[in-house]
């Protein structure tokens, strides 16, 4: 039942004029519904779902769920972007829906923070790379153990190789022999740092 979710979580029957789906109506909705929006559960049972969004069962994520509690298929949909009540800003939403003898219960999870998170981090990423890349002196980007991963034009320029000679190497393979030692003590004090905090 949707009592059990976490996530806000609904049961609803498909209203059927004439042979055709024509609407959704609550019957049943969770603590976490009303604890999120700020409703009663008597707000809310007995509404239309098309009542209550102002749209029509012809548009999505709404006749994907009718589909679903048609055929019993289990139904999700990632990514659905919605207004959320008493604002104008566009939330991500995943949803998932799935049949329940003649119900279809529907449950949604609210994705916007992890959503711009990653996008931040893809941001940072893009910079990241964009700097080394385009980098005037030779950068490479190595792993703690010293194997390179990433390594830029000027890099490949100044060691006469292509990029696939210094991907998988150790750095140690292109730093003078005289300056190892130094390399490696600075090395281990950096990680030891890493490791304090």
């Amino acid at each position: 039942t949707v009592d059990n979710q976490i996530d806000p979580a609904i049961e609803l029957e498909v209203v059927v004029e004439a042979g055709e789906p024509v609407d959704l109506v609550i019957v049943e909705v969770n603590p976490a519904v009303l604890a999120t929006y700020g409703v009663t559960r008597e707000q809310l049972v007995g509404e239309s779902l098309v009542g209550l969004v102002g749209d029509n069962l012809l548009s999505e994520p709404y006749r994907s769920c009718i589909d679903a509690a048609v055929t019993g298929d289990s139904l999700a949909l990632d990514g659905l972007a919605f207004k959320v009540p008493g604002s104008d800003e566009l939330h991500l939403f995943d949803v998932r829906a799935y049949r329940t003898g003649d119900r279809l219960a529907v449950t949604w999870r609210d994705v916007t923070d992890r959503q711009r998170e990653q996008d931040a981090l893809a941001r940072s990423e893009r910079l990241f790379r964009s700097t080394v890349m385009d980098a005037a002196i030779g950068m490479a980007v190595a792993d703690p153990d010293g194997t390179m991963r990433i390594v830029n034009a000027a890099l490949c320029r100044l060691l006469e190789r292509d990029e696939t000679w210094f991907v998988g190497r150790s750095l140690l393979e292109v730093i003078h022999p005289d300056d190892r030692e130094r390399v490696l003590t600075e090395r281990a004090r950096l990680m030891d740092v890493g490791h304090d905090g």
